[in-house]
């Protein structure tokens, strides 16, 4: 007998990055690798912000690369600001600023918008931190109510110091969500080395998000507590374990590759080669 989870058709997407290097030049070019690797869509950085420095490509460029390969922008990743700040203004600000993320979102016909709650600030208090969040969040949520746009906290992982972890444990990501009245907007994204390097048991932290878990980033890691954003498969995750735990909460939601290689002497078709290996071996594990 079929289970549900057996039966999702799961979508699939990849960072154009992993080919271009941050080099706007080549984004075009790396969508139309993408699409022909058979991925459904992309995550898009910075680079695709207008306001980000030494970025060339116009809102333009960006609809018409997404049209002419098919592909949809599955995840604009937002650069970051303190929305559980304790200083008003700052909190303001920084509350503003992805409100201009979204609407750029909004622009692109993005599915997704990527936040990260935890970066670089000190929590002294961190049920405070969970309430101004909330608060600066419900504001977010209502300026995109109505669209089809969905907002996801990813979990942050061992880059940052144990007292400046905010949000990065699935547990206190679902507190936050649970505080927003966002009618189902609002989710989490799993960034699987993230897990590992923060020091989380990944398998747990999956089951600890469960049904809040709306998309993933996919990477391997080959230093526990070092994020390599290697392709999957090419580190020392047990992607079938991994695989299991997604099934077995009936995960339903997109796969999305976000990967680097950070030797420069690795060609484009090594890259292809990479990529093409790593998605053969998650699609025969989910």
């Amino acid at each position: 007998m079929e289970t549900l989870s057996s039966m999702v058709k799961h979508k699939w997407g990849l960072n154009p990055d992993y080919f271009t290097d941050h080099d706007c030049g080549f984004y075009l070019r790396a969508m139309e690798q993408i699409k022909t690797l058979g991925f459904d869509g992309v995550l898009g950085f910075g680079p695709l912000w207008p306001e980000h420095h030494g970025s060339t490509l116009a809102l333009s460029d960006i609809k018409k690369g997404l049209a002419d390969t098919e592909l949809s922008l599955m995840q604009l990743h937002t650069d970051w600001k303190n929305m559980a700040s304790p200083d008003e203004n700052e909190r303001r600000e920084a509350t503003d600023f992805y409100k201009r993320w979204a609407d750029y979102a909004l622009e692109l016909e993005a599915e997704e918008l990527v936040i990260h709650p935890g970066a670089p600030f000190p929590v002294r208090d961190r049920r405070r931190a969970v309430k101004l969040y909330v608060n600066s969040l419900t504001e977010l949520a209502e300026h995109i109510k109505g669209t089809t746009l969905k907002l996801s906290l990813e979990n942050e992982g061992g880059e940052i110091e144990p007292e400046y972890r905010f949000g990065c444990t699935p547990s206190e990501l679902r507190d936050i969500i649970e505080g927003v009245d966002s009618e189902g907007q609002i989710g989490i994204c799993l960034d699987t080395s993230h897990a590992v390097s923060g020091g989380l048991d990944l398998k747990d932290a999956i089951c600890q998000g469960g049904r809040y878990i709306i998309s993933t980033h996919l990477h391997d890691t080959s230093i526990p507590d070092r994020e390599e954003h290697l392709p999957p498969g090419k580190g020392l995750i047990d992607w079938r374990a991994v695989m299991k735990v997604f099934k077995k909460i009936e995960y339903s939601g997109p796969y999305i590759f976000e990967v680097d290689i950070i030797d420069t002497n690795v060609s484009w078709g090594e890259k292809v080669r990479f990529i093409r290996e790593s998605k053969q071996l998650i699609e025969s594990l989910s």
